[in-house]
């Protein structure tokens, strides 16, 4: 949208409405423009899919005057031959940058490494042995490697702590990169193809815990070098990251690393570690810098072992419950332990911090409130440090009223309002419930252990309102005093119990302090993915979260609603990864229709208000379910305007006003399928066309036998010879329907004082204009998208036609998903009530309406909008019940429904496509009859 439109569009506003309209449609116009920017820079900062190379033609040469690299560290000698082998598949030439760690190994490698014929230029180094691969990579020869074009970076890794479990991960992360000619040529090619494609690495190997995607040990380590590397944006859970540390790459991407000053000395003495030292941390940030600088990453699919996801979590959903059942019933167990947040309760979120975005809005204009959201987590870290020991809210807000300046009362209003939010954002995750409550019936006592700074009266209490008694002890850090990620909590329920490690079982969610830290200590673990980690493995609904991340708290509520309502279960059955929504109809409801209906509503209410419009008169048939919706807002909301539910139809407005010619011309100009004459005369015209009629238009030649109607946005100018021989019998009609369609209109209280709106789904408003037009008053309009064409209604009536989604569209633009996607959309509002064509007045004066029957197609429709509406009811429900415990006057954001709806509705899986297609509607008005939805080419 240029500047100059959107000036002569505000003008042109300011002299018809007045500044409010002005200023509100400038709102509307770059709300949009801000929605489309950021749908398309979405796709710029996600992480990426997987790449199968079969698919990607190799490259003949990388280009002229391309520099490139490899370092390979030679720890293991045994090795040097194998990691020569896979380096002679380089077609191109190359410089090789060798480190190892002794002169005799060093010879050695000057001998293996010379005999390749590919090596323009051979440097073999000494290095001691520390950092392992990456210690050399950065500070041995950082400063040449930066200067190249492509590098590629391999070791001799042995992986021997695993005992064996790891055997093969070496040669597979070879042969993913160097596993022959051709595999290098498509590597090559990929970077050709996208100059911002800076780092390729291998899909997880398959013996590679999917677990191993996270922090583990090395969150300190990441939070402190990432903020010396500048990288702003760290992850909280999984992560793409190349495991192993063997890739191809731009050194452009790794910028950030070659330039910051890495010293050996910053890496520990080598000890055996499986973790936690620099080295695990820096192979974590690669991705990540990557990523800071604005290139891209590209994952190469394992083809011998395929799996959909990155970190092969097909391997936890392998797991059934009977599985997990039979590891709590072991009769090696004496004790049985369960984490409680995200493994017995779940919140509505994406992050664990959500709680304090929660009170930092609430609490907002309270004193201490601007820095909230600063203060908390410092006040928690000084509490801890003072202490010496984990801490609980009381030492907690003792330290924040000092930082906030605030007195001891003050400071108590904002851990009430913690205290408050934690409790009321909790529910129970089913799964977890089950296999805790299983757990009792195997009569070994079951405790529940928690690094969590609630006090424990507040713990006991949310424990009970969600359903969780029966256990034997609580452990809570805030009350002991040590933690699980640090291992003491552990050791000391250990020595409380007086079991030994072997003899406890830990379920859990987090993959440091419940799975790491017990395994270490040889206590057995039971690993239950968090909600939010099952969404964000997903392909698609990755997609949503990554765009929606980093939003306000409204997103941050209305997402985590629908990550814990579709990705709550521990065990999955039948999980498809290319579904977007669970769940079928009722799914789609949830997490599609809901949203955008309840965005919606929100809008309504607030505008209407703002208009003074005392009236809002739904639309049939889409405007049924929206009704019940804004019923159910409005009834919470101060000073809604009353709604009615309007039964009529372009059919019941249009002919009943027919006066003249031109007013048959206009109904005919509306598109219409190629269709026979005696339906279009009917549908459009309320006029029965017999056969002996039939035969005299045929006979004047007026309109063959064989011929169809078609009308495509033009004027009719070959039915006009027809409307005029047959325009008596029209305006007939319309003189028999006019006060019956009067009589019901002033029985809704239409022509009564006050000001009124209709609201339906959209586009042209043209029910609206006749509304006006017929009543003589102004009939404003309120829609979830508008097309240009609805401003011809606004200039001829002087009436508002806003739109929610989208204002003054064209056809043919993308401007909304909604828009490219309006036949779907009306599909997902659709109602079972049948379309109606008219009203008669009854012997008895009352006016009723008559029905279009419903086909035998729409009636097996009902059952998927039953499911689709109780959907969007029950998220209606729990966006109400967020309101009125969580976070007062939440938001349902606008953008974040658009997007659900564009994700859902461009990639439709075989699932999804089947539950859209179970949907019929009727379109006789423009000629299509009874239709449904066509089967889009390549669905999953």
């Amino acid at each position: 949208m240029s500047v100059k439109f959107l000036i002569v569009k505000t003008y042109r506003y300011f002299r018809r409405w007045g500044l409010r309209a002005m200023l509100r449609r400038i709102v509307v116009e770059l709300r949009l423009r801000l929605s489309h920017d950021r749908a398309r820079s979405a796709g710029d900062a996600r992480f990426p899919d997987l790449v199968n190379l079969a698919g990607v033609v190799p490259l003949g040469d990388p280009g002229p005057n391309r520099r490139i690299a490899v370092h390979a560290h030679i720890f293991y000698l045994d090795l040097a031959e194998e990691i020569a082998a896979h380096l002679r598949h380089i077609p191109f030439a190359f410089d090789l940058f060798i480190s190892t760690p002794d002169e005799a190994a060093r010879a050695t490698c000057e001998t293996i490494f010379r005999s390749l014929h590919r090596v323009e230029r051979l440097w073999v180094r000494v290095t001691p042995n520390r950092g392992r691969d990456i210690a050399p990579l950065f500070c041995l020869f950082g400063s040449e490697l930066s200067g190249y074009d492509f590098i590629a970076h391999v070791h001799t890794k042995k992986s021997l702590y695993a005992e064996g479990g790891m055997l093969g991960w070496r040669e597979y992360l070879l042969r993913q990169l160097l596993g022959g000619e051709d595999q290098v040529r498509r590597i090559f090619a990929l970077f050709t193809a996208d100059p911002e494609l800076a780092l390729v690495y291998p899909q997880n190997y398959r013996q590679f815990p999917y677990w191993g995607n996270t922090w583990l040990s090395n969150q300190s380590l990441g939070r402190e070098w990432g903020q010396r590397l500048g990288i702003a944006d760290l992850p909280d859970g999984y992560f793409d990251y190349p495991a192993g540390s063997m890739f191809w790459a731009r050194p452009a991407g790794l910028r950030a690393l070659f330039d910051a000053g890495i010293l050996l000395t910053d890496f520990p003495d080598e000890a055996g570690q499986t973790d936690g030292t620099l080295a695990h941390g820096l192979e974590r940030l690669l991705a990540l810098a990557t990523r800071q600088a604005g290139l891209r990453t590209a994952i190469v699919a394992d083809p011998m072992f395929p799996s959909w996801s990155k970190w092969r979590f097909d391997h936890y959903l392998a797991r059934t419950r009977a599985h997990v059942e039979t590891m709590l019933s072991s009769s090696k167990l004496k004790i049985i332990a369960f984490d409680i947040f995200d493994t017995l309760v779940v919140r509505p979120s994406l992050h664990s911090e959500i709680a304090k975005l929660i009170i930092a809005t609430r609490m907002a204009d309270a004193p201490g409130g601007a820095d909230f959201i600063r203060l908390r987590p410092l006040a928690e870290n000084l509490a801890r440090s003072r202490k010496h020991q984990d801490v609980n809210l009381d030492d907690i807000y003792l330290e924040y009223a000092t930082l906030a300046d605030l007195s001891p009362e003050d400071a108590k209003r904002f851990q009430y309002c913690e205290e408050q939010v934690e409790r009321a954002l909790v529910s129970p995750r089913p799964d977890g419930l089950a296999l805790f409550r299983y757990a009792l019936t195997t009569g070994k006592p079951v405790v529940l252990i928690s690094d969590m700074f609630l006090c424990r009266q507040t713990i006991e209490m949310l424990l009970e309102e969600q359903g969780i008694g029966g256990y034997a002890e609580l452990y809570l850090s805030s009350d002991v005093g040590v933690r699980k990620d640090s291992g003491e909590l552990y050791r000391h329920v250990l020595k409380q119990l007086g079991v030994a490690p072997d003899n406890l079982l830990m379920i859990g969610d987090n993959e440091h302090s419940d799975l790491q830290i017990p395994m270490n200590l040889g206590i057995h673990t039971g690993h239950v993915l968090r909600p939010i980690a099952m969404a964000a493995a997903t392909p698609r609904f990755s997609r949503i979260l990554e765009r929606f991340r980093h939003s306000d708290v409204n997103s941050q509520l209305v997402l985590g609603l629908v990550v814990k309502r579709f990705f709550h279960p521990v065990f999955y059955k039948d999980f498809n990864p290319a579904d977007f929504i669970h769940g079928g109809a009722e799914g789609v409801g949830y997490a599609i229709a809901g949203p955008l209906i309840v965005a919606f509503a929100q809008w309504l209410l607030a505008h209407a208000k703002a208009d003074g419009i005392t009236t809002l008169y739904f639309l049939a048939r889409e405007g049924k379910l929206l009704k019940e919706v804004y019923d159910r807002l409005a009834a919470v909301t101060p000073g809604a305007a009353a709604a009615q539910y309007l039964v009529v139809s372009r059919r019941a407005m249009t002919v009943p006003m027919i006066e003249t010619l031109d007013d048959m011309l206009n109904i005919a100009s509306a598109d219409y399928f190629s269709n026979e004459l005696e339906k279009f005369l009917f549908y459009r015209f309320g006029l029965k066309l017999d056969h002996a009629e039939r035969a005299e238009l045929a006979r004047h030649g007026l309109w063959s036998t064989d011929r169809k109607v078609e009308v495509k946005g033009d004027h009719p100018h070959h039915l006009q010879p027809v409307l005029e021989v047959i325009a008596d019998r029209i305006q007939a009609r319309a003189a028999v329907e006019r006060p019956s369609l009067l009589a019901y209109l002033q029985q809704m209280g239409l022509d009564q004082s006050g000001t009124s709106a209709v609201v339906d789904v959209g586009y042209s408003a043209t029910i609206q204009g006749r509304l006006s037009k017929i009543l003589g008053k102004c009939i404003h309009g309120y829609y979830l998208l508008t097309s240009a064409k609805a401003q011809r209604i606004c200039n001829d009536y002087r009436v508002l036609a806003w739109g929610c989604y989208g204002e003054s569209l064209v056809p043919g633009t993308d401007a909304s998903p909604l828009w490219r996607r309006s036949f779907e959309l009306e599909m997902l509002l659709s109602t079972d009530d049948a379309q109606v064509m008219y009203y008669a007045t009854q012997p008895d004066g009352a006016v009723a309406p008559v029905f279009q029957p419903l086909s035998d197609a729409e009636q097996n429709s009902a059952a998927v909008r039953a499911d689709i509406r109780r959907g969007v009811l029950a998220f209606v429900d729990d966006v109400l019940a967020l309101d009125q415990a969580v976070l007062p006057g939440v938001r349902v954001p606008c953008d974040l429904a658009v997007a659900l709806y564009e994700e859902f509705i461009d990639g439709l899986s075989a699932a999804e496509w089947g539950t859209m297609a179970s949907f019929v509607l009727d379109d006789h008005y423009c000629g299509r009859g009874i239709v449904t939805l066509d089967q889009p080419m390549g669905v999953r």
